[in-house]
């Protein structure tokens, strides 16, 4: 990349308060009472240096994995950086939060497969950039890798 332009990362991210009332419903159904509490560590406080994981692949790995195990390593870069920085207190919300949505969720897999392998089959289609599924399937990977991760 000679042009400085191509090294430009764009982080776009949501605010719960702004998001359409349909939204804001299931997501206060997934996150619970403290809704704003929860969307703010998960989405912005995790999410933020989850996708800073994805600009670091992009301009150091020529050969990047299938989206969906790229997801599970960004995570556990993610967790990673914040327990460097000594975030376990944070990080065991956050583990909770996921735990607690996660039954909540409905993952539109048939019990033949595991959400990795659905993502892998599905990556790319409308259905899994569904707002729900997509979500979910982050849900999934962070739950298991906060679980295992951090401790």
């Amino acid at each position: 990349m000679n042009n400085v332009d191509e090294y430009k990362v764009e982080i776009t991210t949501g605010q719960y308060v702004t998001a359409p009332l349909e939204q804001q419903l299931m997501i206060r159904h997934l996150l619970g009472e403290n809704v704003e509490c929860h969307f703010e560590i998960y989405f912005h406080w995790y999410n933020m240096i989850h996708e800073l994981g994805h600009a670091i692949f992009e301009y150091n790995c020529p050969n990047r994995p299938h989206p969906a195990d790229e997801e599970q390593l960004v995570n556990q870069f993610a967790i990673a950086y914040w327990r460097h920085y000594g975030e376990i207190e944070k990080l065991e919300s956050l583990c909770s939060i996921v735990h607690d949505s996660l039954r909540k969720f409905v993952v539109p897999t048939d019990n033949a497969k595991d959400h990795l392998s659905y993502a892998k089959e599905h990556w790319g289609t409308e259905e899994l950039y569904d707002f729900i599924t997509m979500g979910g399937f982050s849900l999934v990977v962070s739950n298991i890798l906060s679980l295992n991760t951090y401790h």
